[in-house]
């Protein structure tokens, strides 16, 4: 397996499938931090300057963060993510939130 290099900001709840997604990151060589919630990930951009971002979607992304993310660092992919033990609800995001900021 190759060594990774670059910077992963990573939003999520603490829970089993972060856990394991922030491990395989950090052992693959990428500098990772976790913000746990919507309203400090747009700080966490601004300092730690990620190559990337991991979202869970059990977070609730919020709309507008995205937006924001969009608008401000047109460059910067967002990885949307969900477990599979996830309810319908999630799912639902899933397509609400794609087309509104056009992440993909």
């Amino acid at each position: 397996m190759s060594v990774g290099s670059g910077a992963i900001l990573v939003v999520s709840e603490a829970n089993s499938t972060e856990t394991a997604i922030v491990s395989s990151l950090e052992n693959s060589g990428y500098l990772v931090d976790v913000v746990t919630a919507a309203d400090r990930c747009l700080p966490a951009i601004k300092v730690k300057k990620p190559d990337l971002i991991i979202w869970s979607l059990l977070s609730r992304p919020d709309i507008s963060v995205l937006g924001c993310i969009k608008s401000k660092h047109k460059n910067l992919p967002v990885i949307l993510y969900t477990d599979k033990d996830s309810t319908a609800q999630v799912v639902y995001w899933c397509f609400i939130i794609f087309p509104a900021v056009e992440i993909l």
